[in-house]
C-alpha cells in the first residue's frame, strides 16, 4: 500500500514538472517563420491596437472584421485573443480573422492554457515577419499570465521591431514591476515599435520609456476604454515621425481601436 502511495506521490510530481516545464516554454520562445522577401521599402506604416474583448465568445467576428477592414492598419495587434477554445465555438479567432481581413501574415501568442484551447495574444500584418518572441512578465503566481511578446517585421529593406503586451489590471504594483520590465528591455532601440493595453486608468498610470514617444499621455489622453479610460497605448522609437493618431469606434468591443500613422526614416 505504501508503495502504491509513493508511486502516486511520484507521478503527480512529475506531471506537476513536465506541465512547468511545457507552460514555461510555450510563453518563452523565439523562433524563425521565414527569409526576407523582395518587397518595396514603404514611406509611412499605419499601426494600430484592438483589444477586442474575445469576440464575446465568438459571436462577433463579422463585426471585427468590418473595423479591422476599416482601420486599414498595415500592422495591427489584438488583445483577448482566444485560439480554439469552447466558449468561442472553437475559433482560431487570428488565423481567421486574417484570412477575412486580408492580412497574409499572423501570428497567435499563448498567454493561458483554458483546458480546451487557449487564450492569448494576435498579431496581423501586410508585411512579412520574419520572427517571433514571447518573454513572460513578473507576476503573481496564481494571476493570470501576461507576456511581453514580439516580431521582426520587413518592411522593404527597414526591419521593424514590433512588441505586443496586456498589462496587469487589479494588481498595480504587479504592473509596474512589468512596466519597469518593458523599460529595461526595450529602452533607446531604433526601429521599435511596442503596442498594447496598459490598463491605463487615471493620470498617474501613464509612464514613458527612454527613446520612445507615445501616442496616449497625460496632457492628451485618447479615450479607448467606454467613455472614461485610456488603457490602449502605442509607443514608438523618437527617430519615426507621426503623422497621424486616431481611434476607431468599436461595433462591438468595451474597447475602441487606437492607431497612428508613421513616417519611417531610413536607416
Amino acid at each position: 500500500m505504501k508503495r502504491k502511495a509513493v508511486i502516486g506521490i511520484l507521478i503527480v510530481i512529475a506531471a506537476i514538472v513536465v506541465f512547468a516545464l511545457w507552460r514555461h516554454n510555450s510563453r518563452n520562445y523565439n523562433r524563425v517563420l521565414g527569409d526576407k522577401e523582395n518587397i518595396e521599402t514603404p514611406e509611412t506604416i499605419k499601426i494600430a491596437t484592438y483589444n477586442i474583448k474575445t469576440l464575446n465568445q465568438g459571436e462577433d467576428l463579422h463585426a471585427c472584421v468590418q473595423d479591422l477592414k476599416t482601420a486599414q492598419a498595415d500592422i495591427l495587434v489584438l488583445q483577448e485573443v482566444d485560439e480554439s477554445a469552447f466558449r468561442s465555438n472553437e475559433m482560431e479567432m487570428v488565423k481567421e480573422l486574417a484570412a477575412a481581413a486580408d492580412y497574409p501574415y499572423y501570428y497567435f501568442y499563448e498567454t493561458m492554457w483554458m483546458v480546451d484551447g487557449y487564450y492569448g495574444l494576435g498579431l496581423l500584418s501586410r508585411y512579412p515577419i520574419l520572427s517571433v518572441s514571447s518573454h513572460s512578465l513578473p507576476n503573481e503566481l496564481l494571476k493570470e499570465p501576461r507576456i511581453l511578446a514580439g516580431a521582426k517585421i520587413q518592411a522593404g529593406e527597414e526591419i521593424l521591431s514590433v512588441y505586443l503586451t496586456h498589462l496587469s489590471y487589479k494588481e498595480r504594483d504587479v504592473r509596474w514591476e512589468q512596466i519597469d520590465y518593458l523599460k529595461e528591455e526595450l529602452q533607446n532601440e531604433r526601429n521599435t515599435i511596442l503596442m498594447g493595453d496598459f490598463n491605463t486608468f487615471t493620470a498617474d498610470d501613464f509612464f514613458t520609456i527612454n527613446g520612445y514617444e507615445q501616442i496616449n499621455n497625460a496632457a492628451t489622453p485618447l479615450l479607448t476604454f467606454r467613455d472614461f479610460g485610456f488603457p490602449d497605448n502605442i509607443f514608438y522609437a523618437d527617430h519615426f515621425t507621426l503623422l497621424d493618431k486616431g481611434t476607431l469606434q468599436s461595433s462591438f468591443s468595451d474597447h475602441n481601436l487606437l492607431w497612428c500613422q508613421l513616417k519611417i526614416q531610413p536607416s
